[in-house]
């Protein structure tokens, strides 16, 4: 047998790279076309050369639209070619995106099976011919065991004893981002602490970090014309050029660094903290409060006992109603997270203050239902075992 694999995003390539050894460990062929949130180094001809010699293609089921282009072309291809194919949900309601009106809906008919992260109402509707397995999420039963301890992390990112830590994970879409570091300005603004820190880490496929500022650039070549034109005409000349003229130091000089400009405005001192500087994974771990919507991290924060609140802010609601056909996050119907009001700064200010208090009302409460909703894996791998055991019995 012969699985090919497609994926651009980070969540879903993670988890193709994860399940794929346990396959080879079973005499299953492997082929994997995964991105990883950058820019693809495979082609659609690679797509149709490695479908053509496959007996099962799963994909991905990236977001927003531009991101699943490869992944709907190889849909498109293996039913071409006759190949069965499935799609891989990495979070619940991720089906959401084939529902009439989204960009998996014109191959969803015809998708031979699901594998979802749990049980769901509604994917039978979605997928009509399709059979469904609940496989749960390899990548997220990871998060369930730390790679850094809360003392190792806060040390790196400064954060003293008596200090308190609050985490807002970025998402990749940039409105959202900029919307909820606002609301949450407001808040803190009200609680008039100097012992909260606030960190920003931006999800790997936000361009925004490496946004640089043309009219710099502009003004460097305005002396050579040519040279300018020739900038110019590709983005792979540009590159090349700056790489060749300017050092990193410099080359970060041109950056926009528009998230930091911002968080300088904050009540409280913040700060953008990079994969350079430590993950997600790793950042998570010193906080006392993280503050998201929709992002994976939250189940981080979950595993590790951290309270979380969850901030619908408008720009990011509608934009997960797009996606995924609903506002309510996974967090937010498993009751592991308190959901704020994204209008009422003081009563946000209270939730967070509440929260940050360890033996609070709120916060015991809101860690118990963590502790119920979301035990700790017994041990590693049983994720990656249900998701292989699936395509195996295939």
């Amino acid at each position: 047998m012969n699985v090919c694999f497609v994926a651009n995003d980070v969540a879903p390539s993670g988890a193709f790279k994860m399940v794929a050894p346990e396959l080879e460990r079973r005499g299953i062929k492997t082929t994997g076309l995964i991105a990883e949130g950058k820019p693809p180094k495979f082609s659609k001809g690679d797509i149709d050369s490695a479908i053509s010699k496959s007996d099962l293609v799963v994909l991905g089921m990236s977001a927003p639209a531009k991101n699943a282009e490869l992944e709907i072309y190889a849909a498109k291809k293996a039913h071409e070619l006759g190949v069965p194919y499935s799609f891989y949900g990495d979070v619940a309601g991720c089906w959401g995106r084939a529902q009439e009106g989204n960009w998996f809906y014109p191959v969803a008919r015809n998708t031979a099976f699901y594998f979802g992260v749990r049980d769901e109402d509604g994917v039978k509707d979605v997928f009509p011919n399709a059979h469904i397995f609940a496989t749960g999420n390899p990548v997220r039963e990871t998060e369930a065991f730390p790679v850094m301890s809360r003392e190792e992390a806060r040390k790196v990112l400064g954060v003293k004893n008596d200090e308190k830590l609050i985490m807002v994970p970025g998402s990749k879409f940039v409105g959202a981002n900029f919307s909820i570091l606002a609301v949450l300005f407001e808040a803190l603004d009200f609680l008039h602490s100097d012992k909260i820190r606030l960190i920003f880490c931006p999800h790997p496929g936000d361009t925004e970090i490496f946004a640089v500022d043309w009219r710099k650039i502009l003004k460097i070549y305005e002396d050579s014309k040519t040279q300018l034109l020739n900038v110019l005409s590709s983005f792979d000349q540009l590159f090349a050029v700056l790489n060749k003229v300017f050092n990193d130091s410099e080359l970060a000089k041109l950056q926009l660094n528009a998230y930091q400009e911002f968080l300088d405005s904050s009540p409280v001192p913040a700060r953008v903290i990079t994969k350079d500087i430590l993950s997600s994974a790793q950042a998570v771990n010193g906080a006392d409060l993280v503050v998201e919507y929709g992002s994976s991290v939250a189940f981080m924060a979950v595993y590790r006992r951290i309270p979380l609140l969850t901030l619908p802010v408008i720009a990011a609601a509608n934009r997960c109603k797009k996606n995924n056909g609903k506002r309510e996050t996974e967090v937010m119907e498993d009751e592991v997270t308190i959901v704020a009001s994204a209008d009422n700064c003081l009563n946000l200010s209270e939730d967070i203050e509440f929260l940050l208090i360890p033996n609070s009302e709120d916060a015991e409460d809101l860690l118990a239902s963590q502790e119920k909703k979301y035990p700790l894996p017994k041990e590693r791998g049983e994720a990656v075992r249900k998701l292989a055991d699936a395509i195996t019995s295939l």
